[in-house]
């Protein structure tokens, strides 16, 4: 009487297992949807992307950096009263 009901009780969880994997959910891929799963999720593809992205960006400012600059600036200073001698703190 055990081993039928032991059988029965085995019978049953396989039988579910068996169910559960036939759901609704379950989905079939094609290789085209794999490969393209791959590609989107790969690390080293992104790595790889991105190398590619910064190496772009580094040739555009070594160009930038043979062009010339141009600098301008403007200075005026002014001065009132006896200026103080920074050496012997004396006014001069």
């Amino acid at each position: 009487m055990k081993k039928k009901i032991l059988l029965i009780f085995i019978f049953s969880l396989t039988f579910q297992y068996a169910n559960a994997q036939e759901s609704d959910n379950f989905k079939i891929w094609t290789l085209e949807e794999c490969v393209n799963y791959a590609l989107k999720n790969n690390l080293t593809v992104q790595r790889t992307l991105f190398g590619i992205e910064s190496s772009q960006v580094n040739v555009k400012q070594s160009k930038w950096s043979m062009a010339p600059a141009l600098n301008f600036g403007v200075s005026y200073n002014n001065s009132w009263g006896l200026p103080i001698d920074p050496t012997t703190t004396l006014y001069t």
